[in-house]
């Protein structure tokens, strides 16, 4: 059930959740060691896992670049490689 009531400056939701004992006694926990209320808690995690961390169309840019000279720098042969000292 979500209801919407009018606190100030604007529009808030309110939002009823059904948690087990178990997973209420660590919410509530948690939200004591941060200081905070229960509601206050997670609604800052909820807004932390809905912010979108890259803009838009990011992912669908991956190798688009159609430049000639981006390329890929020679990779060194293993056998190029320093032998490492026997412990």
């Amino acid at each position: 059930m979500i209801v919407y009531y009018w606190r100030t400056g604007g529009l808030m939701a309110q939002l009823s959740l059904y948690i087990d004992d178990v997973c209420i006694k660590k919410l509530r926990g948690r939200a004591r060691k941060e200081r905070t209320t229960v509601s206050g808690w997670v609604s800052a995690r909820i807004r932390r896992l809905l912010e979108n961390e890259w803009p838009d169309g990011y992912f669908s840019l991956y190798g688009k670049v159609g430049d000639a000279s981006f390329k890929r720098p020679r990779q060194p042969l293993v056998s190029a490689d320093q032998r490492r000292a026997a412990l």
